[in-house]
């Protein structure tokens, strides 16, 4: 009989006497044949070979707005896309609708100061005030019924031909800058597009830069860029890179003249020109997964005096107390978890963060709208360059003391103003 030890010898000689089977070279070509064609049927169609309006093989359309963009038929291949956060580019348009309109209005408001040789460089601060700051016509005095004949006259044609026109600025032909807009974190392109189809107040979009970390995303932007007709179009530029590093090397030059007014003709030719390598924007939208603590430090260097920063934080557990220790490491605070107002005080949290790291260089923030939706949410607020506003940001911060057995709370403010 065999025994185990024979069993196992007779095996092992079997199995070195047996050839080692190697396919045929003709099999191993016919396969690596049939695997490059997979690979190149299922390659997303380049931005170059889009047309306006004919969706390409193997795609689907997704419409939002007045954006219409192309996303693949299979999975993984696509930029990110979050279908929750429509309202949240539908607020983002008519926030930057009315802020350009703001911004025709302070033009406006700069030609009137300049005409009256009053003070125009320094835009005041919109804390109150939203719109016109200065009337587009000078009061009239008290004066006699002689004088006011005087006047009538004179404002008739018959005497004073030379008084200068009062009446308000058309922006267009004032020849105002338009809006310098960086979507740090673009993915699709979505929101871009739509910015660039729907803000059509005010001074409107000079550049909209879409930029992107990841190869495929800025593909899917110029996919959809051509598949909106805006290939050709100067104002959208693609762009590929880190965000924060495009921020830095955008950032403000304290002694610039380009921060004082967006009128041509009070820049000079040299300083109208906006530089899209260094100069600084107008405003930057940050929309990131998760926490934009990193990206605070070169946005609020990177947007001009008086610009515009549009923020989207969606670690709201983070912000609302669930991990306390992650928050303060992030955004230098300390959530309530016993609070019953969660979503305000991370609004808050979020503001006070980006006043902090404005704070650093000299500049100060004027929040212009906060929402909580969904599960994130977003603030939108102007960035100024003041010195003396800066010493008063430790009145704008408190300690809040609540109560674990009720609902009473006490606001202990770090400092007051005298």
């Amino acid at each position: 009989p065999w025994s185990v030890a024979a069993v196992a010898a007779a095996a092992a000689r079997r199995v070195r006497a047996r050839p080692p089977v190697w396919p045929r070279a003709s099999t191993r070509i016919a396969a690596a044949v049939r695997a490059m064609s997979a690979e190149a049927g299922s390659a997303p169609a380049p931005a170059a070979a889009v047309q306006p309006g004919v969706v390409p093989e193997g795609f689907e359309t997704v419409t939002e707005g007045a954006a219409t963009v192309l996303f693949s038929s299979e999975q993984g291949a696509n930029a990110f896309y979050n279908k929750v956060q429509v309202r949240n580019r539908d607020l983002s348009i008519l926030v930057l609708n009315e802020f350009s309109r703001q911004l025709a209005f302070e033009a406006e408001d700069q030609i009137e100061r300049r005409r009256l040789r009053q003070p125009w460089r320094k835009i005041p601060a919109t804390w109150d005030v939203w719109g016109r700051q200065v009337p587009a016509q000078e009061p009239k005095p008290e004066q006699s019924d002689a004088a006011d004949k005087a006047a009538a006259a004179e404002e008739s044609g018959q005497e004073g031909k030379d008084k200068p026109d009062v009446q308000p600025v058309d922006h267009l032909a004032a020849g105002l800058c338009g809006m310098r807009i960086l979507e740090a974190l673009a993915a699709s392109g979505l929101r871009s597009v739509r910015y660039i189809k729907e803000i059509v107040e005010g001074v409107g979009i000079e550049k909209l830069i879409v930029n992107d970390l990841e190869a495929h995303a800025v593909e899917s932007i110029k996919r959809n860029a051509a598949f909106n007709g805006l290939t050709g179009d100067e104002r959208f530029v693609p762009s590929q890179g880190d965000g924060t590093m495009l921020m830095y090397k955008h950032r403000v030059e304290p002694d610039s003249n380009k921060e004082h007014t967006r009128v041509k003709s009070f820049l000079g030719a040299s300083n109208a020109i906006w530089d899209m390598e260094k100069d600084a924007f107008d405003v930057i939208d940050l929309d990131p997964y998760g926490s934009p603590a990193i990206f605070m430090d070169s946005a609020v260097q990177a947007v001009r005096d008086g610009g515009l920063l549009c923020v989207t934080a969606t670690d709201l557990p983070t912000l609302c107390g669930k991990n306390s220790e992650n928050c303060f490491a992030k955004y230098r605070a300390m959530p309530l978890k016993v609070a019953n107002y969660p979503h305000e005080m991370a609004i808050r949290m979020l503001l006070g963060f980006i006043e902090s790291k404005a704070n650093v260089y000299n500049r100060h923030i004027v929040p212009i709208l906060s929402v909580h939706m969904n599960f994130y949410i977003r603030v939108f607020v102007r960035v100024y360059t003041n010195r003396n506003e800066i010493k008063r940001s430790a009145t704008k911060l408190a300690t809040v003391f609540h109560s674990r057995g009720c609902e009473s709370f006490w606001v202990q403010r770090l400092a007051e103003a005298k």
